[in-house]
């Protein structure tokens, strides 16, 4: 499973709601292989989208996407490109999401995977993805994502192989 998200994204936050305890189940499992790519897509005069998504690539250096994650869109600002995820507060969720080590801190403050956001957003937008969440299961786009039904998701596993 692939998804393209973006953090401001309030209809990835919904999937992400819907769908979250499944995928961790499968994740855990071993019947899936999960890949986010975060992009950088909504942000309009800010770097809320690029920043957070860089973070969580810190956080995934820590071994901890999956938590940070789950902050991230649980706590998601009801407006984009509020200055809601200012890196005081991409911080503060490391640390909720039970990061410790100073070098996740080192790693929002100083942008390190800003750029490779950047690419992954350029390169998204060149191969076809045109919104937020976009998810491919077996490298086939997920249709209907307002379908977002937990049984579904299982179903389309099954269906891609990953059945156990």
């Amino acid at each position: 499973i692939t998804e393209y998200g973006d953090f401001q994204c309030p209809v990835c936050a919904r999937l992400h709601e819907a769908w979250g305890p499944t995928l961790d189940q499968l994740i855990q499992s071993g019947r899936v292989k999960f890949e986010f790519v975060g992009l950088a897509y909504l942000d309009r005069g800010t770097t809320e989208s690029l920043r957070s998504a860089a973070a969580s690539t810190c956080a995934a250096d820590a071994g901890k996407f999956l938590p940070y994650q789950d902050i991230l869109y649980n706590q998601q600002s009801p407006t984009e490109n509020s200055g809601f995820l200012t890196d005081r507060r991409l911080v503060a969720f490391g640390r909720d999401a039970g990061i410790t080590d100073n070098t996740f801190t080192r790693c929002v403050g100083s942008g390190r995977y800003e750029g490779w956001v950047g690419k992954n957003t350029d390169a998204a937008s060149s191969s076809g993805v045109r919104g937020t969440p976009t998810v491919l299961i077996d490298g086939k786009v997920v249709e209907n994502m307002d379908a977002a039904d937990p049984r579904r998701l299982t179903a389309l596993v099954d269906r891609a192989g990953g059945g156990g």
